[in-house]
């Protein structure tokens, strides 16, 4: 376990240095060929995609049930790019840059916050006809 954490940092470390080297253009378009080839694969056969990407979460330990909770609907009905996002998670797990836990309780903070306490009350009074109550001029209180 220690050995994989000192590679993958030594990995990020070579491809840090590598990444500074190369101007910014070129890494542009080498991630939107590498967008493009994985995007072609999925479209080409999208249940076959699936399938592979199913197989490989299963092999680092993240259960199809775990996926379908990630994704928020069943693998079938993933998108490609639901998809590329798999497999994008699915290589940072196995480089050991993250964990599936990691990835999850990120997803949890990414998701839309409870409206305020304020905004709650609001809308139960619009719903129950309460609240304040609004005078014509000329009304007395």
């Amino acid at each position: 376990m220690l050995r994989n954490k000192e590679a993958a940092a030594v990995s990020k470390a070579i491809r840090g240095m590598a990444l500074r080297l190369l101007p910014g253009d070129i890494l542009e378009e080498c991630m939107d060929l590498i967008d493009e080839t994985m995007d072609s694969d999925t479209k080409a056969d999208p249940q076959a995609a699936i399938k592979k990407i199913a197989d490989a979460f299963s092999a680092v330990n993240v259960s199809p049930a775990a996926l379908v909770q990630f994704l928020g609907c069943p693998i079938e009905q993933a998108s490609p790019a639901d998809i590329t996002e798999l497999r994008r998670i699915y290589q940072a797990i196995r480089d050991g840059e993250t964990t599936w836990r990691d990835v999850m309780a990120s997803k949890v903070i990414d998701a839309p916050a409870e409206p305020p306490a304020a905004t709650m009350i609001e809308k139960l009074e619009q719903k129950t006809g309460k609240g304040k109550q609004t005078r014509e001029p000329g009304q007395e209180g």
